[in-house]
């Protein structure tokens, strides 16, 4: 069955506690996190889903449009101001250096790939179309890279396993291809590194 319960995990205690549950259980959610966007202590953003079904059966799979947030310092779940434009289970979303959430691909109850690309600004409660994905895809990776940029990792596209990878370049707007995985990779956890270089050369990000 769902669940709607949240752990928490203290890193300095070593300690799982639970906080305030979602008001809607669901599973292939997208999570996001930003300590900015004009909220002490922090946001974490619980996207779309699926309501009912598995994962494992297309039958009674309900892809949400919701969007919900947890004020980390409140310990409170209120929805968003407004929902997404398209209901979307197996989306990935990122947060960006100004906070913003980015919301990418899914998929729909039919299990269509999606390419859409949604952009909310907390601060104004209001969300943006921007330019889709060249690939729909689901289940996949994302993460920000060094530059602001976003990049998009493997996943499913139709009924196949993708190497596939894109990044979205913020300022402009636009994506381009980037080179490919080695490996089709199927719920891609994704994070970045740059390393802190103190000679004035640009850094390096993996």
């Amino acid at each position: 069955g769902l669940t709607q319960i949240v752990d928490v995990y203290d890193v300095g205690k070593g300690e799982w506690y639970n906080v305030n549950p979602l008001r809607t259980p669901r599973h292939s959610l997208s999570l996001a996190a930003t300590n900015l966007g004009g909220r002490k202590g922090g946001l974490v953003y619980a996207v779309g889903g699926s309501s009912g079904g598995n994962q494992q059966s297309t039958s009674g799979r309900r892809a949400t449009s919701l969007v919900e947030i947890y004020d980390v310092k409140e310990d409170r779940w209120e929805s968003a101001s407004k929902e997404m434009s398209i209901p979307r289970m197996g989306c990935s979303s990122v947060t960006t250096q100004d906070g913003c959430l980015y919301v990418m691909g899914g998929s729909n109850s039919l299990s269509k790939t999606l390419r859409a690309v949604e952009f909310y600004d907390d601060r104004i409660g209001r969300w943006s179309s921007l330019s889709p994905m060249m690939t729909g895809r689901s289940f996949f990776g994302s993460g920000i890279l060094p530059n602001g940029d976003i990049m998009v990792v493997g996943g499913k596209h139709s009924q196949s396993w993708s190497t596939s990878c894109e990044i979205f370049d913020v300022k402009g707007g636009k994506w381009r291809i980037a080179a490919s995985c080695s490996q089709l990779r199927h719920s891609v956890p994704h994070t970045t590194y740059a390393s802190n270089v103190s000679s004035g050369r640009r850094p390096r990000g993996y």
